[in-house]
């Protein structure tokens, strides 16, 4: 029968492994995270502004029929497909991170 100061050395023992091996995993992400930042790539995407009445209803009526809304819908279904091939199920994730994407919109002038 352990006696109870074995006890607290085993879970001691315990409790130090589970944090040492949770701070190397950390560390590993952290480096991981700091080559992803070097790494950056930035792609500006440029749409075109409808500027005049009748482009504004030519796209309307474009859509109003169905065939192009499923036409797009079937583009973005695909890239959203895209996007989540780059989740990691693996546990890869847990010490290298999964891969990061960041979209913005910005308006400028109107």
């Amino acid at each position: 029968m352990p006696t109870l100061n074995q006890l607290f050395l085993g879970l001691g023992s315990a409790a130090s492994v589970f944090i040492g091996v949770h701070v190397v995993l950390w560390l590993c992400r952290l480096l991981a995270d700091f080559r992803r930042e070097r790494d950056l790539v930035f792609l500006q995407i440029l749409v075109p502004k409808k500027e005049s009445k009748e482009e504004k209803e030519t796209e309307s009526e474009r859509y109003s029929s169905g065939q192009d809304f499923r036409e797009v819908l079937g583009v973005m279904d695909h890239f959203y497909q895209s996007l989540h091939s780059l989740y990691h199920g693996t546990a890869r994730r847990w010490w290298r991170g999964q891969p990061f994407i960041s979209f913005e919109y910005a308006a400028l002038q109107g």
